[in-house]
């Protein structure tokens, strides 16, 4: 950002199945940013990366309560709440020391983006876009008088050839399922998990990622 002005170059909402050019956006005092974070993989340290670029002062971070994972797949093998909240936490304090950060669960009722009239902005990823429009409605139900709820939409970084990480795969692994992944000619054997020497990421793994996780 410009000495003059706080602004960042992220994708603001424009509405599910419009396009989202780049654009500059204004920072915001207190953001929001929710999420299961099972397994903090490198799609969830991207949304808590965009949450703290975004927010000026503070980070509200909802985790989802074991009582919304039910039916999530391997749901046995969920990490617990506690690590879930304390890794999301972590993370987001490495990524701005001196950023306050407030951790709380998320449950069936509303989250504190739409009860808080001081968070002016919720960070999604693209794929949430259709819940965090229906959550900018109930936040102008409850608070009519409260600044408009800005949504920050973080797009999916898809690699040709690869899946996209989940925690889900991750947890199937964890169980000794390996799912059926589309073989690549241009790897040896058609291997996904192979690349050849020229073909490798140019960018390099988080401190603590393996190889399978980017």
């Amino acid at each position: 950002p410009s000495l003059g002005k706080k602004s960042y170059t992220l994708h603001p909402c424009e509405g599910v199945g419009k396009p989202i050019p780049d654009g500059v956006i204004a920072a915001h005092k207190c953001v929001a940013v929710g999420g299961t974070f099972d397994r903090l993989h490198a799609g969830h340290r991207l949304l808590l990366s965009a949450a703290a670029l975004v927010a000026e002062e503070c980070v509200y971070v909802g985790v989802s309560g074991d009582d919304l994972l039910t039916e999530k797949k391997h749901a046995e093998l969920l990490e617990p709440l506690v690590t879930r909240s304390k890794n999301a936490r972590a993370y987001l304090e490495s990524c701005r020391p001196g950023l306050v950060v407030h951790v709380s669960t998320l449950s069936k009722k509303p989250p504190l983006a739409v009860t808080d009239a001081n968070i002016t902005c919720l960070v999604v990823s693209r794929e949430t876009l259709k819940g965090a429009e229906a959550l900018q409605k109930m936040r102008r139900d409850a608070l009519p008088d409260a600044p408009p709820l800005e949504i920050v939409a973080v797009d999916v970084v898809a690699v040709e050839g690869r899946p996209k990480v989940s925690s889900s795969d991750l947890r199937a692994k964890a169980a000794g399922f390996v799912p059926e992944r589309p073989r690549d000619p241009r790897r040896p054997g058609g291997d996904p998990n192979i690349y050849n020497v020229d073909r490798r990421p140019t960018f390099a793994p988080h401190k603590g990622m393996s190889f399978e996780e980017y």
